[in-house]
């Protein structure tokens, strides 16, 4: 038969070897691992990366809604400073253009056709010029950087 000895000899043996197992579990729980470090710095820097892209990507898109609103501003003042609002319009500036130049203006017709953008209209107009050559380029030349646009 055994003796209290015996067993106590046996517990200790188990303590020592349960407490060797225990120290060794806290030491692997606080080593850090150099493999897991490295994979996580990597995630960081991949992250920084995407957001970095992010940044870069939605840039032009900050202040959009001012720059939406100045441009229906801007599209309002072309409007109403460079586009003729009615044909007699079209007639004075055409008219004070040939006057300037020199050109006789005669047998002036319109015709009008839906345009691709909504509430404008396409006018075509066909005159008869007369006037020298000189004069008529000059016509020609101040009718394209005339205001109104043609």
């Amino acid at each position: 038969m055994k003796t209290v000895s015996d067993y106590r000899r046996a517990f200790i043996i188990a303590l020592s070897v349960l407490g060797a197992i225990a120290i060794a579990c806290v030491i692997y729980l606080l080593m850090p691992t150099s493999g897991s470090a490295q994979q996580k710095e990597q995630q960081v820097q991949a992250a920084r990366a995407q957001l970095h892209a992010d940044e870069t990507q939605v840039l032009p898109l900050r202040g959009l809604d001012q720059k939406l609103d100045r441009s229906k501003q801007d599209i309002g003042a072309f409007y109403n400073n460079q586009l003729p609002q009615r044909y007699s319009d079209i007639t004075a500036a055409l008219n004070d253009t040939a006057t300037k130049n020199h050109v006789t203006l005669s047998n002036v017709s319109y015709k009008t056709d839906a345009a691709d953008v909504d509430d404008l209209q396409r006018v075509s107009m066909r005159a008869t010029l007369s006037g020298s050559y000189a004069n008529v380029m000059r016509y020609i030349d101040a009718i394209d950087h005339a205001r109104p646009l043609f």
